[in-house]
């Protein structure tokens, strides 16, 4: 992230968001997050200048943000946004939500299924791949769309990591 991109995000007072709220990330935290979008997935961060981050023992959310932010900070929430990342151990994985919304701007282990793939993912769980392929998560895009993730393991094995919703859909194509 260049130094003119990371200036031109959204900035807030620093001040004190209702207990409520997951915590805040700072530009260095937000960095990070960013980073691992940029080299997971080819995400250019200057994408996502007008959003906040915020953060749980879990997850990432990120929420569109503006000058008026501040005014809501006192509000008791549930929620604080689109879950965007989740932590799995000591790894990051993109939720269905933030790559069914974000996925478009992927250049990057973005992995391209023929819809009998993806219905034998979502009934059978993994499925074996012709082509070998960097281990990690991968974003699932087939059938005119953005699935969700699955994981890539010795190559040619994707694991599902589908949502029982989105299997139903695939299901019913």
């Amino acid at each position: 992230m260049t130094a003119q991109t990371q200036d031109a995000f959204i900035h807030i007072k620093s001040s004190q968001w209702d207990s409520s709220w997951p915590k805040y990330l700072n530009q260095d935290e937000k960095k990070e997050i960013l980073d691992y979008l940029e080299k997971s997935f080819g995400m250019a961060p200057a994408i996502f200048i007008p959003y906040l981050f915020f953060k749980t023992s879990r997850t990432y959310y990120i929420l569109r943000g503006n000058e008026k932010i501040g005014l809501i900070k006192d509000l008791k929430i549930q929620n604080a946004g689109l879950p965007a990342v989740r932590i799995l151990g000591r790894h990051l994985k993109p939720t269905t939500e933030f790559v069914q919304n974000f996925g478009i701007f992927a250049t990057q282990n973005v992995l391209n299924l023929h819809l009998n793939q993806l219905k034998d993912l979502a009934s059978l769980g993994e499925i074996s791949l012709d082509v070998k392929l960097r281990d990690g998560f991968h974003i699932l895009r087939g059938h005119d769309a953005f699935w969700g993730i699955g994981l890539v393991k010795e190559g040619t094995r994707l694991i599902s990591y589908l949502s029982n919703s989105v299997k139903k859909i695939i299901d019913s194509l």
